[in-house]
């Protein structure tokens, strides 16, 4: 697989969601963060994900949760959401996700780090040309088969 992953132009905001934790107690309980479930079907193969938080003092929290792409399968009578990939995102870090090629229309959820008081999820979209190794080798072939050819 290649893409231009770093011209600007390529990339797209898809989603972006903050939440707040909510305090329980006076004495500084919080309620757990709600999971982020992404409202949107997502079918580029090349996504970044973003979080950003306010970490307490003291604390020395890195997890932001378990990023899960999940696809419906039609599995016995009736369609069931399956897991097709898990991804671990980092506080205060962007990370690059690529899915398999056998995946098309999925979804997102992020969740696991209910101990956090906030957090801001922005996922961006490549929208850019993506090539496979196949076109690739097409395209040696050709330049191959072009230089065989140049001095008859």
């Amino acid at each position: 697989m290649s893409a231009q992953l770093n011209n600007a132009q390529n990339w797209r905001l898809a989603y972006q969601d903050y939440k707040e934790s909510v305090q329980a107690t006076p004495e500084g309980g919080y309620y757990p963060l709600p999971a982020f479930e992404v409202p949107i079907l997502f079918s580029s193969k090349i996504l970044v994900a973003k979080t950003v938080s306010n970490i307490p003092p003291r604390k020395r929290w890195r997890w932001a949760g378990s990023l899960s792409a999940l696809q419906n399968l039609p599995v016995g009578l009736n369609t069931q959401k399956s897991e097709i990939i898990s991804h671990s995102l980092y506080l205060n870090k962007s990370k690059l996700l690529i899915y398999p090629d056998l995946t098309s229309n999925f979804e997102l959820i992020l969740s696991g780090a209910f101990w956090l008081r906030d957090l801001q999820l922005t996922i961006y979209e490549f929208t850019g040309v993506i090539q496979s190794t196949t076109d690739l080798l097409k395209d040696i072939e050709f330049k191959i088969d072009d230089i065989a050819s140049y001095g008859r």
